[in-house]
């Protein structure tokens, strides 16, 4: 399909996540990371935009040099995905706060794209459940607030990866 003078680029890929994965510091930034590798592999051309728009070394570097192209702080990220966005043929967005913040931008300028949303865990199920141990009211809310995010974000993504068959 064509807008713009852009044709949709098969296998072109758009990753957001809150920050760069710092794969030996934590379980979620490992998965990330072990998830770009074979997507890497399977021939998907990544483009890696981290919310915080930092770049973290090593671990930027490490992912530059497999091929994947990272944005910065210098890319005004609207300005990116209005030249470019029609171009990705897959965008995958991770995290309920990072879904709900690019959602609105993903679906105007990315407008070729299947939208991935990758819920790492169900945010509202986690603070839904300590919430009936410790029986704390404010965990509660949380975990209402997270359900509608979840819910919202759940719906205007064509594909949703989660952990568990239950969620």
């Amino acid at each position: 399909s064509m807008i713009l003078g852009f044709p949709k680029e098969k296998n072109r890929l758009l990753i957001i996540d809150r920050f760069v994965p710092t794969y030996d510091k934590d379980s979620g930034s490992l998965r990330m990371f072990s998830l770009m590798e074979i997507l890497n592999k399977l021939g998907y051309k990544i483009t890696f935009l981290p919310d915080d728009m930092l770049i973290r070394e090593p671990y930027t570097s490490r992912i530059k040099n497999m091929g994947i192209e990272v944005l910065n702080g210098n890319v005004d990220i609207e300005e990116y995905l209005r030249k470019k966005g029609p171009r990705f043929s897959f965008v995958l967005i991770s995290r309920p706060e990072q879904m709900l913040k690019y959602i609105s931008l993903i679906r105007t300028y990315a407008v070729n794209s299947t939208l991935i949303y990758d819920t790492v865990d169900l945010h509202w199920l986690r603070f839904e459940r300590t919430a009936s141990v410790t029986g704390n009211k404010e965990l509660t809310e949380q975990a209402k607030y997270y359900q509608s995010v979840e819910l919202f974000n759940s719906s205007c993504s064509d594909i949703i990866f989660t952990v568990t068959e239950e969620e």
